[in-house]
């Protein structure tokens, strides 16, 4: 593409919002896949899945993974949302859970110092936390988990905010529609 300046527009989607997300005029998507990851490096200490628990022992389903992290590296937020979480709990410490625009949530783990509060707007990428060691753990590191639109657990790995590159049929003329309406006022 030629460097300059494009005119973009939030498309809303009433049957998927994974589909909710800034697009050109022709349906091509501005960002074809909207999860960024929650950590400057990616290292992964523990996979998602069964796994023999470090604190326990016991074998135990594991709905995230964890991350290696130093105390005090920044955490981020991997896609724009609301905060509907931010409270301790003795397992899982300092926790903080973000609503997306596509009604999954993403959770964070074991965390040193909160930034945000619940109710609170964070943007895709925002300082949200630091990594820490708080809860039952075996070191600092950070807990990363995601539940689908239906509280299902998922791989973080694998999730991805926006489903299409660009859009096509009825997705396309609905959003022609929608840029005539913002013309138009």
């Amino acid at each position: 593409k030629v460097a300059g300046s494009h005119e973009t527009f939030y498309y809303v989607d009433e049957k998927s919002s994974t589909y909710s997300a800034h697009y050109l005029e022709d349906g091509q998507a501005l960002i074809r896949s909207g999860l960024r990851f929650p950590l400057r490096r990616m290292h992964i200490r523990s996979q998602f899945g069964y796994r023999i628990h470090p604190v326990t022992g016991k074998r135990a389903f594991h709905r995230g993974v964890d991350l290696r992290g130093r105390n005090g590296d920044p955490v981020y937020s991997v896609a724009p949302g609301r905060i509907v979480s931010s409270s301790f709990n003795k397992y899982a410490g300092n926790t903080i859970a973000i609503r997306h625009n596509d009604g999954s949530v993403s959770h964070y783990y074991h965390l040193s110092k909160k930034l945000v509060k619940k109710g609170q707007w964070v943007r895709g990428r925002q300082k949200i936390a630091y990594v820490g060691s708080s809860g039952r753990v075996t070191g600092a590191h950070l807990h990363f988990g995601f539940q689908d639109q239906n509280g299902k657990w998922i791989n973080p790995m694998s999730k991805r905010m926006i489903a299409t590159p660009k859009l096509v049929g009825k997705r396309l003329e609905n959003l022609k529609n929608q840029i005539k309406n913002i013309r138009e006022t």
